[in-house]
C-alpha cells in the first residue's frame, strides 16, 4: 500500500538513513532532540530532496495553536539541508525565508520536496494526495562553521523568569533627595508621602530643567508613573522614549535615577495576562536602554502602590 503522504519521486532518487542525516548534523554542532527529529524517510535526486516529515509525540504538545506546527516546519527546513551535508565541514542554516504561503492548516505530517529556487531552495509542503499545507517560494541559507556552532553554544545561557523578595531598607536612612515627574495615574504620590516628609514635584521635564536652571539641585531620584490605562500603546512608548531620550542627553542628570512606575505590567503568576498593555511597552524599551545606560532607569511594576 501506498504512503499517502510520500512525494511522487522520480526514477533516480536515492533514500538517504536518516540516522545518517542526523550524525552528520550532530558532528557539525547541531545535536537534534528526540522532539525535532520529524524526519520519517528522505531521498535525494541531485539537488532535489524528497521527504516525510511527522510530527512527534514529543513536540504534539500545543499543537492547537498552530497553523503549523514548528517542530514540523523544522524537519521540511532540515530536508533542505542535505545536500550540503556531505561536501565540506561548513553547515548552511535557514537564514530568511520569501514568498511563504500557508493553504492549509493542522496538518501532523507532510511530504517535503525541496528543490533549487530564486536565489535560494523552494519548498513544497503537502499532504494526504498532494494537496498543497504550505509553499516557500525561496529560502535563503548561510554557512556556518563547527567551530562557530560551537562557540555560539558556550555563549548560551538557559534564561528563566524568577522573583526574589528584596527587604526594603527604612526610609530614613534614604537621604537621597527624591522627585516625582508629570502626571499621577496610579497613586505614586500618595505612596511616597507615606514614607518620605517631603520630596519635589515637576509636572514636566521642562518644569523640572527650569527649576534647575534657576539653581535648584538635582534630584537623585526621579520617580513617574508610565500606566496609564486610557493611553494607546503607540503613545505610551513614544512618551516613555522622548523622556528617555531628554534624559540621557542631560549632563546635570548623570548621577541621577530614573524610576518607571506600572501597575500590571508584568505577569507574575501562571496562566496570568498583564493588565496595562501600555506599561508592559514601555518595559519592552526600557529594557533596551537600560542596556545601554546601566543604573540609570530603573523599571518598577506594582499591583498596589503602597
Amino acid at each position: 500500500m501506498s504512503n499517502p503522504e510520500r512525494p511522487e519521486l522520480p526514477d533516480e532518487a536515492r533514500q538517504v538513513d536518516i540516522a545518517h542525516i542526523y550524525r552528520r548534523l550532530a558532528d557539525r554542532g547541531l545535536p537534534y532532540g528526540p522532539a525535532f527529529r520529524g524526519l520519517r524517510a528522505v531521498w535525494s535526486d541531485g539537488e532535489e530532496v524528497y521527504a516525510e516529515a511527522r510530527l512527534d509525540g514529543a513536540a504534539s504538545g500545543g499543537e492547537g495553536d498552530y497553523h503549523l506546527h514548528p517542530a514540523l516546519f523544522d524537519a521540511a527546513l532540515q530536508a533542505a539541508l542535505v545536500p550540503d551535508l556531505d561536501r565540506d565541514d561548513s553547515t548552511f542554516l535557514p537564514f530568511a525565508l520569501r514568498g511563504v504561503r500557508l493553504h492549509k492548516a493542522g496538518a501532523r505530517q507532510l511530504g517535503v520536496r525541496t528543490r533549487p529556487g530564486e536565489g535560494g531552495v523552494s519548498l513544497d509542503l503537502t499532504c494526504g494526495d498532494g494537496e498543497p499545507v504550505v509553499t516557500v517560494k525561496s529560502l535563503v541559507r548561510r554557512p556556518v562553521t563547527t567551530d562557530q556552532l560551537d562557540a555560539a553554544a558556550q555563549r548560551t545561557q538557559l534564561l528563566r523568569v524568577t522573583w526574589k523578595a528584596v527587604e526594603q531598607p527604612p526610609a530614613a536612612a534614604d537621604q537621597r533627595r527624591w522627585a516625582f515627574l508629570g502626571t499621577d495615574h496610579i497613586g505614586v504620590t500618595g505612596a511616597l508621602k507615606s514614607i518620605r516628609r517631603s520630596f519635589d514635584s515637576y509636572p514636566s521635564l521642562a518644569a523640572l530643567d527650569a527649576a534647575l536652571r534657576d539653581g535648584a539641585s538635582a534630584p537623585d531620584v526621579v520617580v513617574v508613573s508610565c500606566t496609564d490605562q486610557d493611553s494607546p500603546v503607540r503613545s505610551a512608548a513614544q512618551r516613555a522614549l522622548m523622556l528617555v531620550q531628554e534624559w540621557s542627553a542631560d549632563a546635570r542628570l548623570a548621577d541621577a535615577r530614573l524610576v518607571l512606575v506600572s501597575s500590571g505590567a508584568l505577569a507574575t503568576r501562571p496562566q496570568e495576562d498583564p493588565s496595562d498593555l501600555p506599561g508592559a511597552a514601555v518595559w519592552g524599551l526600557l529594557r533596551s536602554a537600560q542596556s545601554e545606560h546601566p543604573g540609570r532607569f530603573v523599571l518598577v511594576d506594582v499591583d498596589d502602590p503602597e
